[in-house]
């Protein structure tokens, strides 16, 4: 067994499932407080309902003494149990699945470009700053008429330059942040390394403090949360009080990015009154949050999203520009030839 594929896919609100990776943990714990390894938004699980040990390349369950008990393959565990993969674990109303295996649901599903050897996009910087060198080449021109009022025209010729270095020095920026994001999704072996670099890459590249990355399970049709950074944790039914702080974030913002098929973001969340409805917004202070759609022929696949939540300085236009062209990357590689280019 490789320990480094153990997992938990815990059934979460509606059509949504978030998986937890165990790994080569020795111990993870589950329940409803907070210190929990995997905490849970479940008023009927105890706070430290049970652990999961790892012995060599087993692991067992262990009842911490919960109030309700704990089920695996429907059947109550007195003291521990040795998981089999795929058993079925049931605390509370949370419903979970043990899983060692590979994940077979994700990589049947797309049809990765990972070629050993495959060329990458050049970085060509020189192509940024040809059209401000054309532009300087006219102006020069212009100066150079009988009638050019030398003073104005050289007022003019700065002003022009400083916006050509501007848009030039942000171009140059976006073919860098590409080819490096190129770079770090060829490293990848596997349809899960490459989902885990570019969570990383991309929460890095926006400076984001949040952020997760779905995509469809081709045999459940469930959405699946394949790689997360930050302050995210599972989706659960709604609740209040000093229960509805474990709310990720809100699902009505991914839903809408779903089922526009396109880019969903807001540089004020909290004052943003299309997200009124979304409670998680306000309840988080999401001060600034950006969700985009993975596309494969024209439909929605995938999301990203990122947040920023303490940091007041919301996402700039260069960043978003930024973040579409990853997200093409990123879409050309899980769904190569099939159109599938960002929204």
């Amino acid at each position: 067994m490789d320990t480094r594929q153990a997992r938990l896919v815990v059934e979460g609100r509606g059509n949504w499932v978030y998986t937890h990776q165990i790994g080569d943990a020795e111990r993870l714990s589950i329940g409803r407080s907070s210190e929990c390894d995997l905490h849970l938004n479940d008023m009927h699980a105890s706070g430290k309902h049970c652990e999961i040990v790892r012995r060599g390349e087993d692991y067992f369950l262990c009842d911490l003494g919960s109030r309700n008990g704990v089920l695996v393959d429907d059947k109550k565990v007195d003291g521990e149990v040795k998981l089999k993969n795929g058993a079925g674990i049931k605390l509370g109303i949370t419903t979970i699945s043990f899983i060692t295996g590979k994940d077979d649901s994700f990589a049947s599903s797309v049809s990765i470009a990972m070629v050993p050897g495959a060329k990458l996009p050049g970085f060509e910087p020189e192509a940024a700053l040809q059209p401000m060198i054309d532009r300087l080449d006219g102006l020069r021109d212009k100066m150079k008429l009988p009638s050019a009022k030398s003073g104005e025209m050289l007022h003019e010729v700065v002003e022009d330059l400083q916006k050509e270095l501007r848009e030039a020095r942000a171009e140059i920026r976006r073919l860098r942040v590409g080819h490096e994001f190129s770079q770090t999704l060829a490293a990848a072996e596997t349809p899960h390394d490459l989902i885990e670099f570019a969570m990383k890459s991309i929460a890095g590249q926006l400076e984001a403090q949040n952020g997760f990355i779905m995509t469809v399970d081709s045999a459940t049709k469930k959405w699946v949360v394949r790689a997360r950074t930050g302050d995210i944790c599972d989706w659960s039914r709604e609740a209040e009080g000093d229960e509805a702080k474990q709310l990720p974030m809100s699902l009505t913002i991914v839903e809408q990015a779903i089922r526009s098929a396109k880019p969903v973001g807001s540089q004020s969340a909290i004052d943003d009154s299309r997200y009124d409805s979304a409670k998680s917004v306000a309840i988080l202070g999401i001060q600034s949050f950006i969700c985009h759609p993975i596309l494969r022929d024209g439909k929605a696949c995938g999301v990203v999203y990122v947040d920023r939540r303490t940091s007041a300085v919301p996402f700039s236009m260069s960043e978003e520009k930024i973040f579409e062209i990853l997200i093409a990357e990123l879409s050309g590689r899980l769904f190569p030839g099939s159109g599938a280019a960002s929204a």
